[in-house]
């Protein structure tokens, strides 16, 4: 794979992006405040995939959005897993998701969770196997 196609793959995406992604499908959020006591509001968000609702609670309508969307997205990793065979056992299972979709989400997190802008940082392969966050 050259360095163009992973650069432009390898980009960090968040929840909602790779379920639009994976799913070629419309996906309905429906987002409302919460309250919790009198002065402690939140939002909760339900997304619906498939006739199946998820939920999502955060501080801001985004928030809760990308929750309910988190949990859709690993709803659908752990449900399309497949057995891994060895000599007619079962090993392991691995996820049916195109690599290059968990590996842009996993960017994400990782980009999120270090306090920076996942909007603002951009992945450039330098190399063979290595790559620099710009």
């Amino acid at each position: 794979m050259d360095r163009d196609r992973l650069n432009k793959l390898l980009q960090p995406k968040n929840a909602v992006v790779i379920l639009n992604e994976l799913m070629r499908v419309d996906i309905l959020f429906a987002v409302a405040p919460w309250y919790i006591g009198s002065d402690n509001r939140q939002f909760i968000a339900t997304c619906f995939i498939h006739g199946t609702e998820y939920t999502g609670v955060g501080k801001n309508k985004r928030q809760a959005k990308h929750a309910a969307a988190e949990n859709a997205l690993n709803n659908f990793i752990i449900s399309n897993r497949q057995p891994e065979t060895t000599n007619n056992s079962i090993v392991n299972t691995r996820p049916q998701v195109p690599w290059d979709k968990l590996a842009s989400y996993a960017i994400f997190k990782v980009i999120t969770a270090c306090g920076q802008n996942p909007h603002k940082t951009k992945i450039q392969v330098k190399q063979k196997d290595m790559f620099h966050l710009v």
